[in-house]
């Protein structure tokens, strides 16, 4: 009889669970997407990009050097001097190393930037996210990411997206007001 009331109360416990989880409204988001396709975003990519400018015309001309370098070593191998083609080595060699030391910087400075943007954009998102499922009546919201396979779930990608891009456009509108 203990058996029996048992697995009773385990069916009941599991039907009510289910009836529980049929009415979860249920929601994905790509907050790869929200971040880094939003207009924050291409500002604060602008903005990295005019910051690193000295590094990336300095690599051009690194760049330069090292081909012309190789280049008169290839054509001219049969006429320079032992000495010639060592002092060529030496410079393309120190030039290279320069490159890998401002590549080096360049992906810190990016990395850096991009750890900032997410800290800083990060809980305005989530207050995006927060008002816009209390609205549509959401309980729970997973990233696109994670999930598997989507067959029914609503993605509010696009909708979270606009909200976060319109609010940067308020906050910049207001900030240059100023």
């Amino acid at each position: 009889m203990q058996k029996l009331f048992r697995t009773a109360l385990i069916l009941v416990v599991a039907c009510a669970g289910s009836v529980a989880w049929a009415e979860t409204k249920i929601a994905v988001m790509d907050t790869q997407t929200v971040l880094f396709k939003s207009l924050a975003a291409e500002d604060a990519t602008n903005q990295l990009r005019e910051l690193l400018a000295g590094h990336q015309t300095r690599l051009k001309e690194l760049e330069q050097g090292v081909s012309t370098r190789q280049s008169r070593l290839e054509t001219d191998a049969d006429i320079l001097t032992e000495e010639e083609k060592q002092n060529f080595v030496k410079e393309i060699n120190a030039y290279q190393s320069e490159m890998a030391r401002i590549n080096a910087q360049i992906q810190q400075a990016q990395q850096k930037s991009r750890s900032e943007f997410i800290r800083y954009y990060q809980p305005a998102i989530s207050s995006i996210v927060e008002d816009y499922v209390a609205g549509e009546q959401i309980d729970v919201v997973l990233d696109s990411q994670a999930v598997l396979w989507n067959a029914t779930l609503t993605d509010i990608t696009q909708p979270v997206l606009e909200a976060f891009d319109q609010r940067f456009t308020d906050s910049h509108s207001n900030a240059t007001d100023e």
